[in-house]
């Protein structure tokens, strides 16, 4: 598999134990990631103060030996692929997200990243009224044509999931360990279900890396990043749902949480965010309407944009591969993959094993 410059510089930063801050801070000492690779080692005192004197030489030992072909051949191996922060499958909503990620590991469709997304959490444990809710909602959520974002927890994110499956929608699952890992156990079916039914799973930690507490509050703020809105179905006062609920307000995305009994102590936190502001959802059209979206609708009348519509004109010559497309095209390889992508979300074209792409 091989990767462009940036995503291979990015590989082997991630090859270092340490938090994303500093990994920014030591993607800041250059114009682009990829300079890494011909300019760390004239940056080594800038490096050792950014990300510590070890791990810097650690860095300028990634980028010169076999680290990164070797994690490009285990997630080859994986079905797993990289999108870096300037590539062209990136989501733009991501630009919201403090800190923002480096480099997400994918598998499945990687188009779904930018598609209409709504993003659900609640407990790993709730009430029977949370579970119907949230079924219910998610149900109506994919037969509308948004894409339902979830953490493939147990409990709620599961619901959310499956809710979008059996209604013959699109789902994106964030993950807090490495796409090599299924947690929990018992969710391997869906994460399968998930990528058969053209889903996506996104992580934005290397292979092999085993769930850590700190690592689901990191999590979650790509959970609600890449929407923008939130739907919880109840959240304890103390409790990870509450850090997502914060966590979304932090970002300024919109809030729609249902009201529950207000003895349920499961409900204390979500009730407390209705008595301060958040928005109340009674229906899943309360949230739909946000959207700008109706029941069963499942999508809008698509605008066709000048480069777009390039695309049809190419396509209307028959099936063609992307190597093809983009010679009769002359956009560059980033702005072709994100003009394709936003047209398979409007169901403009159709993208074939193989990397072919036909009108639809």
């Amino acid at each position: 598999m091989e990767f462009n410059k940036n995503v291979q510089a990015l590989i082997a930063l991630n090859g270092l134990e340490i938090g994303l801050s500093r990994k920014h801070n030591a993607v800041s000492l250059f114009e682009q990631p990829a300079d890494m690779f011909t300019e760390a080692e004239d940056a080594l005192f800038e490096l050792k103060k950014a990300v510590g004197e070890e791990n810097a030489l650690t860095l300028l030992k990634n980028l010169k030996s076999d680290y990164v072909s070797d994690r490009a051949k285990e997630m080859e191996k994986e079905g797993v692929f990289a999108v870096s922060y300037l590539d062209g499958e990136y989501p733009e909503i991501f630009d919201g997200v403090y800190p923002k990620p480096l480099l997400l590991y994918v598998k499945g469709n990687v188009s779904l990243l930018k598609s209409e997304t709504v993003a659900v959490a609640g407990p790993r444990k709730p009430t029977r009224y949370a579970e119907t809710v949230t079924y219910d909602f998610c149900t109506e959520f994919a037969k509308a044509g948004l894409t339902v974002v979830s953490g493939l927890a147990a409990g709620i994110d599961g619901t959310a999931h499956r809710a979008a499956l059996d209604a013959g929608g699109k789902t994106v699952a964030v993950v807090a360990n490495g796409l090599d890992v299924v947690y929990p156990a018992e969710h391997r079916g869906l994460r399968e279900s998930i990528l058969l039914n053209d889903g996506l799973i996104i992580s934005e930690y290397k292979l092999k890396t085993k769930p850590n507490a700190y690592q689901f509050p990191e999590r979650n703020r790509l959970i609600c990043g890449l929407a923008k809105a939130l739907f919880v179905p109840e959240a304890a006062s103390k409790s990870g749902t509450m850090i997502t609920l914060n966590l979304a307000a932090e970002q300024g995305k919109e809030v729609f949480i249902t009201p529950s009994n207000i003895n349920n102590p499961e409900a204390s936190g979500s009730n407390k965010c209705l008595q301060q502001g958040a928005r109340m959802a009674l229906s899943a059209s309360d949230v739909l309407d946000f959207y700008d979206l109706s029941l069963g609708a499942k999508s809008k009348a698509v605008q066709i944009s000048l480069s777009e519509q390039v695309i049809l004109d190419v396509l209307k010559q028959g099936e063609m591969h992307f190597e093809e497309i983009l010679e009769k095209s002359e956009f560059n390889v980033n702005e072709l993959q994100s003009i394709l992508a936003e047209m398979e979300i409007d169901d403009l074209v159709v993208k074939s094993d193989g990397n072919f792409y036909s009108l639809r």
